[in-house]
């Protein structure tokens, strides 16, 4: 992969899952500038909805706009085809 040259050119987004010693499920949802390696937003919580995603996709567009492009793995299928309507 081609490492972009411009700030906000391309974002990757990604959720990691982890299994508290009580058993719960954490979860983490990641955004990072693709051009600086820039930690955009790390979102925490024991459910992560959509609109929770998307609500934090739309302060991210708020604050420094939206990249030319999203690098993500299959999990986001449901947030890209919402955020692009």
């Amino acid at each position: 992969m081609k490492t972009p040259s411009l700030l906000n050119e391309c974002w990757s987004m990604d959720f990691m899952n982890h299994i508290l010693a009580n058993s719960r499920k954490l979860q983490v949802f990641n955004a990072v500038d693709d051009c600086n390696l820039e930690v955009l937003t790390i979102d925490i919580g024991l459910s992560l909805p959509k609109r929770t995603v998307m609500e934090t996709l739309k302060n991210l567009k708020k604050e420094i706009g939206l990249p030319k492009f999203i690098r993500c793995d299959n999990s986001l299928e449901s947030i890209s085809k919402a955020f692009i309507n």
